[in-house]
């Protein structure tokens, strides 16, 4: 299981921003990349990869900026599993926890300096390495407890729960 973040660079476009744990295939970035340009209606949308054997939860949001133009940072969560896992049947399931998250990182306070790590914003701002470090902590946190909370049998509805009541 993996957890993807997709950004939209002004300069390069869509861009893999982070992959937890690391090591997602080549093709499968080139795909993670290309759903980014999707012209849905929707937020929240499921990909079977029938030949790669996984299946992949998507949503996109926004985050507001201060340095963005147009004043928000595109981005995309995606979730990377085996098609065969027990709780694909569960799509809503999916997008609750893709929204949780998703609401987690827009709570954080000026979280869109994260992505200018590696700019020259970096060097004129303190917080981007910091919120840079944050950003990958939510998204970890909520991989590993995904992760230990599908190795048991809660049922998804007790799962979303605990996810909501988490302490940070």
């Amino acid at each position: 299981m993996n957890i993807v973040l997709t950004y939209f660079n002004p300069t390069l476009g869509p861009i893999i921003f982070f992959s937890i744990p690391d090591g997602i295939s080549e093709d499968i970035n080139k795909k993670i990349l290309s759903f980014f340009n999707f012209e849905l209606n929707e937020e929240f949308f499921e990909i079977v990869l029938v030949d790669e054997n996984l299946k992949i939860t998507n949503l996109y949001f926004e985050i507001p900026s201060g340095w963005a133009r147009g004043g928000t940072e595109m981005v995309m969560i995606s979730i990377m599993m085996d098609k065969e896992f027990k709780f694909l049947k569960k799509g809503e399931f999916f997008n609750q926890i893709l929204k949780e998250i998703s609401k987690k990182i827009n709570e954080t306070n000026n979280v869109y300096k994260a992505f200018y790590k590696n700019s020259d914003f970096e060097q004129n701002d303190k917080e981007v390495n910091v919120k840079y470090d944050t950003l990958k902590e939510i998204l970890q946190k909520y991989l590993n407890l995904l992760q230990q909370e599908f190795k048991s049998d809660f049922e998804p509805t007790k799962l979303l729960k605990r996810f909501k009541n988490l302490k940070w």
